[in-house]
């Protein structure tokens, strides 16, 4: 007997599989709007039912499930949406660099977030701990490069590796553009701000990209003051933000040029996380949230990444 999927999609179209995965995703996140309307609702559900036929891939159902937490790598639910060898393979590559996180990539460079060095600079900070395949911790030596502490209008740094001889796998930039609902996966140090400790425990969290900012334009009056940290002041200006008073903000005032943003949860310890797409590819670094209150980690709130090839392009250029 034929299937709902055999009878929608023959075997000749069937060999697209990625038009019909994301057709199926699509219909996923609309099935509620489609639902309402009775006249539609035979093929709705025919619809539903092709997509749910065994063919479709596991994470059609089970993507929407997992946005917005936070998850150990060692617990993970059935049917989470990125592969276990691809998911283990770049948590390898996520460090600690004290309350914040950071990612190693080739060349023996580590990156993380440029508000975290200046912090790691005050605390003359200068090891990383990354976790082993054997389940240890191995620290590193790392040394400030021209990249680390900056004027680029981009909130990265950049460390080179110069003690220890790191054992995991280095995480590889994606410098082709970025889509919009793309599925991706931050993994950090996530800490609770009410405990002192900030625990070894790398997490996981799934989400989708949401303004993927292609035109290249600045968040300008970026700053986490809390009266004047209000998403409307986070205008994406073109081409920078040049009338922007920044002497008048006390408190990490900075510009965001062509930042991406996400629907993936950021929380505390998530500064200059990595960010990466489906097939494990570094596409962003982490930098904050916009939220209306300095501190409102909401994981329904944007997150705000650096775009990892404009770190690639910089890289090139220094």
């Amino acid at each position: 007997m034929r299937s709902s999927w055999d009878i929608l999609f023959p075997a000749n179209l069937r060999e697209h599989e990625e038009v019909l995965t994301q057709f199926c995703l699509r219909l996923y996140s609309l099935r509620q709007p489609i639902m309402q309307i009775s006249r539609l609702l035979a093929l709705s559900f025919l619809f539903q039912s092709a997509c749910a036929a065994g063919r479709a891939p596991s994470h059609v159902a089970t993507t929407d499930s997992v946005l917005g937490k936070f998850y150990d790598l060692s617990a993970l639910p059935a049917g989470f949406p990125i592969d276990l060898g691809l998911l283990e393979r770049s948590a390898s590559s996520v460090a600690k660099f004290g309350g914040a996180s950071g990612v190693i990539i080739e060349g023996d460079f580590f990156i993380t977030a440029r508000h975290v060095a200046q912090s790691a600079k005050k605390r003359n900070r200068n090891t990383i701990r990354v976790q082993t395949a054997a389940g240890g911790v191995q620290e590193l030596t790392v040394v400030e490069t021209d990249l680390t502490i900056h004027s680029l209008p981009y909130d990265f740094a950049v460390y080179r590796i110069s003690g220890g001889r790191f054992q995991g796998v280095p995480a590889r930039i994606r410098t082709t553009p970025i889509d919009p609902d793309e599925t991706v996966f931050g993994i950090g140090f996530v800490w609770d701000p009410a405990k002192k400790d900030t625990p070894d425990q790398k997490k996981v969290a799934v989400g989708k990209t949401a303004n993927v900012n292609a035109a290249g334009r600045s968040f300008c009056e970026y700053t986490n003051e809390d009266d004047v940290a209000v998403v409307e002041s986070w205008k994406l200006e073109e081409p920078g933000c040049s009338n922007v008073d920044y002497a008048k903000f006390k408190y990490r005032a900075r510009e965001e040029r062509d930042s991406l943003l996400t629907l993936t949860p950021m929380s505390f310890g998530m500064s200059g996380s990595p960010l990466f797409d489906k097939d494990g590819l570094l596409i962003g670094i982490g930098s904050n949230v916009l939220s209306s209150t300095p501190l409102n980690y909401d994981p329904l709130k944007f997150a705000v990444y650096v775009k990892a090839a404009n770190i690639a392009k910089a890289l090139n250029t220094h």
